[in-house]
């Protein structure tokens, strides 16, 4: 059921223009076609109307020099029906194969199957054993689809997101209760995260009349009269309401589909959230309105188990059928932070089937891979199943892993000569997965482990009592970024003003801040690395280099992790200067950009500038207006040091030639 209402959000990102989908978005890495007669079968979800007419797959192609190219042919097959075979002389390094002649409209997926006919010599048996015989389908190769204007039929809140049109925003009102500020959180996430839709956020005055499409996340006495008269019905004070609106607002107005997510109270607010974001209940929800009297509550905290499993299917893993002869490979890339934690110990199971080989050959292996180290390396057998399990501890894991898997197939010279036939093989990605089997928390933090350190325990957010439109933005572009690094858990926090934080919730939860600088709430951190209330400096410790140097009049966003007084994980973002909102956002950006590859526990970002550093006591030392080290006190004092130094110098060199003088009279007397 889930994956049906996954399908159907697909519509947000699939019913608006025309669409570049590239092959990594499927879950597609390098795809290498060994052999002279190689084939591999793909899928690729595109989502549902596509127009077949104006839509087409365009692969890039890395082709063995070796290859005979006048006589080496390439043939595309979509849904069990040929559209395209080319010479590869014909093509360079790209083939774009039309669908307009392919029915695309009883699934959300095109079938592609590419089969080769490749040649060096005419001695096949030759061309073989040259290993010359490959093609490449890159990562880089995409799907353009255009979608067609789904025909006229009832919408219903189930199949919303299939007839959205342009920009979708998420509208809320200008004065916010935490319970709004978690449905947009939460529904940013939620929605992006499985549509891959980045969202727009407005209020009802902030949002373009040019809008047709957007959903209300607001408690029912907030909404501008000219919507609230939209709803038809009534209900209950503690009733939460979710409500489709479809048509004009006015006459001679622009249609407009308006989904409502309401309630008269906080708690039915709450109730109408829990209720949409619980997908067995939207999707059976086929009217125009949904009224909400209870709600399962949502998960706060990943449940606290200590060994997990994710199959490469749940990991985003796609396989394709292989075909060929030859080194046929498959690359699987995954984060650290995909398991909701930092794992400690990872367990690899890889399942799968392959054509039956006979014991007599002598080239035939099954190969694995992890991080281009060699871990496994054995015969093929006549049972045509591998079953392989290896473990990994920590020590080995990089923030970004790959696993490649490989069969090795080559024909003894006498089968080459007599039966020309197709080795296939095919990971079975259900049940092949990969299993944490303990996980770790760091003595230290820093950006390295964000976002997986967020998957211990639950979370809190916390914004200041000014709260804008950037900070709710940014706000949630970290709520997403841990969802979308998360992919065994969705992340629900709950969101409070910061002066309603008493001393337990700084200390037992995970804690996520969106403050102004001078929020107090930084006195309340014992071991904040940096206190933005005041100017400050970088310092080196062991140079007394200055690496960064913040004045009062700069607008930098300011980003920080560490641990609190309870060792839960507190990321903090704040902004200075008079464009603070606007640098708490390109904050939020940068981690949300860049959190698998940074590392250090600060980030100041400065318009278009990064600057990520690690300060702790012994490396780098933070200096703030007011303060200073021995250097200034030298630099401040320095002539008055030298000149009294030189002092010194003038009087010992006065003082020897005086005693000199003395000891050199008292030897002339003696003598």
């Amino acid at each position: 059921m889930l994956k049906k209402f996954f399908i159907l959000l697909y519509g947000v990102y699939a019913l608006v223009k025309a669409e570049h989908i590239p092959f990594t978005n499927f879950g597609y890495s390098d795809i290498v076609l060994y052999g002279p007669s190689p084939i591999a079968t793909l899928f690729l979800k595109v989502g549902q109307n596509v127009d077949p007419s104006s839509s087409y797959i365009v692969l890039n192609l890395d082709i063995s020099p070796t290859l005979d190219v006048k006589n080496s042919f390439l043939t595309f097959i979509v849904w069990d029906k040929p559209v395209l075979s080319v010479r590869l002389s014909q093509v360079g390094r790209q083939v774009v194969i039309p669908l307009s002649k392919v029915d695309l409209s009883f699934s959300n997926y095109i079938k592609l199957d590419i089969k080769g006919f490749l040649r060096i010599t005419d001695d096949r048996c030759k061309d073989l054993q040259s290993n010359g015989l490959y093609i490449t389908i890159e990562r880089t190769s995409y799907v353009e689809v255009r979608y067609s204007a789904v025909e006229k039929k009832k919408i219903g809140i189930w199949n919303y997101f299939d007839y959205v049109r342009g920009k979708i925003f998420i509208v809320i009102p200008e004065s916010l209760s935490p319970t709004e500020v978690e449905g947009c959180l939460w529904i940013y996430s939620f929605l992006r995260k499985n549509t891959g839709v980045e969202f727009k956020i407005a209020t009802f005055k902030t949002l373009p009349d040019t809008v047709t499409s957007f959903v209300i996340i607001s408690r029912f006495d907030k909404i501008p009269g000219k919507y609230r008269s939209l709803i038809a019905g009534s209900f209950l004070k503690d009733d939460g309401l979710i409500y489709l609106f479809s048509g004009s607002i006015e006459i001679g107005d622009l249609e407009r589909r308006i989904l409502f997510i309401t309630g008269f109270s906080d708690e039915g607010l709450g109730k109408a959230l829990k209720a949409f974001l619980n997908p067995d209940i939207v999707f059976s929800s086929f009217g125009s309105i949904l009224l909400v009297r209870d709600a399962v509550e949502l998960p706060r905290a990943k449940p606290a188990v200590s060994s997990f499993k994710l199959s490469f299917k749940e990991l985003g893993f796609s396989s394709a059928r292989l075909e060929g002869i030859g080194n046929l490979g498959i690359n699987y890339t995954f984060k650290v932070s995909d398991f909701g934690s930092l794992p400690g110990e990872l367990t690899v199971n890889i399942s799968a089937v392959h054509s039956p080989v006979l014991k007599e050959m002598e080239r035939a292996f099954f190969n694995v891979y992890f991080n281009d180290i060699l871990l496994e390396s054995r015969r093929l057998s006549e049972e045509g199943k591998v079953n392989y399990k290896f473990t990994v501890n920590r020590f080995n894991l990089m923030k970004v892993n790959t696993i490649r898997i490989e069969f090795v197939f080559y024909p003894t010279s006498e089968e080459c000569k007599n039966a020309m036939f197709n080795f296939f093989c095919k990971v079975d990605d259900d049940n092949s997965y990969i299993e944490v089997k303990e996980s770790y928390k760091p003595e230290e933090l820093n950006f390295q482990y964000f976002p997986g350190i967020f998957g211990y325990g639950e979370t809190i957010c916390i914004l200041g009592r000014r709260i804008t439109l950037e900070k709710i933005e940014s706000l949630a572009r970290i709520v997403y970024t841990i969802n979308s690094g998360i992919k065994s858990f969705y992340f629900y926090p709950s969101v409070i003003y910061s002066d309603l934080a008493d001393e337990s919730i700084l200390r037992d939860y995970n804690i996520i801040g969106i403050l102004d600088p001078d929020d107090n709430l930084f006195d309340r951190f014992e071991v904040v690395p940096v206190k933005p209330k005041r100017d400050f400096r970088i310092i080196s410790s062991a140079t007394k280099r200055v690496l960064y140097t913040l004045w009062d009049t700069t607008s930098v966003g300011i980003v920080q992790i560490f641990y609190g007084r309870g060792n839960n994980a507190v990321l903090l973002i704040t902004g200075t200067g008079i464009y603070l909102d606007e640098r708490m956002l390109d904050a939020s950006r940068a981690i949300e950009s860049k959190y698998g590859v940074i590392s250090g526990n600060v980030g100041i970002v400065d318009y278009e500038k990064e600057y990520f550093f690690k300060i702790e006591s012994k490396l780098l030392k933070v200096q703030y207006a007011g303060e200073k080290t021995f250097m200034d006190y030298f630099n401040q004092y320095k002539v008055f040091v030298i000149g009294f130094v030189w002092f010194l110098v003038i009087a010992l060199f006065a003082y020897i030639f005086i005693r000199g003088r003395q000891h050199a009279r008292r030897v002339t007397e003696k003598g």
